[in-house]
């Protein structure tokens, strides 16, 4: 058996008396009790092969890292048998720099995020921050293929992310000077294939969003935004990339002090240019909510890409 969602217990060894909590409405046939302690979790745990233990960042003012420091002494406890999700609330201040924390140095698996607990919009900028930077820093996430969602505009989200991961590895390939034409021809064809799907996608991340938007009446001056949501996800997703593969420059240390400095001052200026861009979406979003504003999907029509519109495809006139 596996259980896939299970929560640290409150305290280590014992419940002191003026800390105990019971709730009388999780269960309908009996009280539980809503401070445990390891023991307690064992117990309730011994026919469980393995657990996905964690906790929730619930504090939107300050990183606490206890929390994560908890899940990783816990799961250390019985290690193989517990797997640990680390916790952030994506909207505070220095929430990325624990999630690298609590996955480097902790050695916590995953990510919990609970937007009804934790009280911030699972399609707003900061989320989708945690979840680029997060994807971005696992180098086999994207070849692998897996995704984690399948509805809803975060499938969507997550293709178009992908694509543009794959898209940054065949575009420095494309580069290449010692390989043959045909290495290059391939990476070249592969860059097309990605470009249209992360169009695509792009386009089906706007369908998903402005669906949820159908009920809301627009008013007579509302803002006509000339870039979609989609494309503005799309580009932060790509502001991913250029942050971390910028922010690796500023680390080597076969490279000048000059080159290392000049990289640092992009990698300043693309956080600028992230920030601003994470406002100007969520005041879209924000304002599309409320119908002061709203885009439209007008589609790409990558017509090279298309057999029947390249002339040099169908073989038309040219």
């Amino acid at each position: 058996m596996i259980d896939v969602h299970s929560h640290v217990p409150t305290h280590r060894d014992h419940v002191p008396p003026d800390e105990l909590v019971v709730n009388d409405t999780w269960r309908p046939d009996r009280p539980v009790a809503a401070t445990t302690t390891w023991a307690d979790y064992a117990q309730a745990f011994a026919d469980v092969e393995v657990s996905v233990a964690f906790t929730i960042a619930r504090n939107r003012t300050e990183v606490d890292p206890g929390l994560n420091d908890a899940v990783a002494a816990f799961v250390a406890d019985e290690r193989g048998r517990r797997i640990g999700f680390l916790s952030i609330h994506p909207e505070v201040d220095g929430a990325l720099d624990e999630l690298e924390r609590a996955h480097r140095d902790l050695g916590l698996q995953g990510i919990k995020l609970g937007p009804n607990y934790q009280v911030f919009d699972p399609l707003g900028a900061a989320a989708l921050r945690v979840f680029h930077d997060a994807r971005v820093a696992d180098r086999e996430w994207a070849a692998s293929g897996a995704s984690a969602h399948a509805d809803g505009p975060w499938r969507f989200i997550e293709a178009n992310h992908r694509c543009n991961t794959l898209l940054w590895d065949e575009e420095d390939l494309a580069r290449r000077r010692d390989v043959p034409d045909s290495a290059i021809a391939a990476n070249k064809r592969a860059i097309d294939g990605y470009n249209q799907r992360r169009n695509d996608a792009i386009e089906s991340v706007d369908e998903s969003l402005l669906a949820r938007l159908a009920g809301v009446t627009l008013r007579p001056d509302a803002w006509h935004n000339s870039e979609t949501a989609g494309a503005m996800i799309d580009r932060l997703s790509i502001l991913a990339l250029k942050s971390f593969h910028m922010d690796l420059q500023t680390k080597r240390a076969d490279a000048s002090d000059e080159h290392v400095a000049a990289c640092r001052e992009k990698l300043s200026r693309l956080s600028l240019q992230r920030d601003d861009l994470a406002r100007c979406y969520d005041t879209l979003l924000a304002c599309a909510a409320d119908g002061r504003a709203f885009w439209r999907v007008y589609r790409q029509f990558k017509m090279y890409n298309d057999p029947a519109l390249n002339p040099y495809l169908y073989g038309g006139q040219r």
